[in-house]
């Protein structure tokens, strides 16, 4: 399955060569081709920006987007797996206080079959009841 970032980095490689050779062979305003105009005597010409002249003013940028934008992922995935750890913790602390209370109910219930006054845990016979419960 293709994601949208990879169709997005598809799509920019198939196209910005085609606009980098409309820009030197068709559009002559974008100044990617040289060219040579007539001059007069009271004329100053400017020399055509070649490619790395437009790059360099969209390179800050683009490496502060994508520097911004794997920033923000990295924040993102630690920030998610720090949360897997907190819910790991609070579900293992969960089982412990359910088995705790389980423990205290049995400590409880043995308690008071030992202590019970009308049929003992103590004074009963092998196939006793309570001993079955207990």
């Amino acid at each position: 399955m293709w994601t949208w970032a990879a169709l997005i980095v598809v799509l920019v490689l198939a196209i910005v060569p085609f606009f980098i050779y409309l820009g030197y062979r068709r559009w002559r305003w974008t100044g990617f081709a040289g060219a040579t105009y007539p001059k007069r005597e009271d004329e100053e010409i400017r020399p055509s920006r070649l490619l790395w002249d437009w790059m360099s003013l969209l390179i800050v940028p683009f490496v502060l987007a994508v520097g911004a934008a794997v920033g923000g992922a990295v924040i993102t995935y630690q920030q998610n797996e720090r949360q897997q750890v907190m819910a790991a913790q609070q579900q293992e602390i969960e089982n412990q206080r359910a088995q705790l209370l389980a423990l205290e109910g049995y400590l409880d219930k043995i308690g008071t079959l030992l202590l019970d006054k009308n049929t003992p845990l103590r004074q009963s016979h092998e196939d006793d009841a309570v001993q079955d419960l207990a």
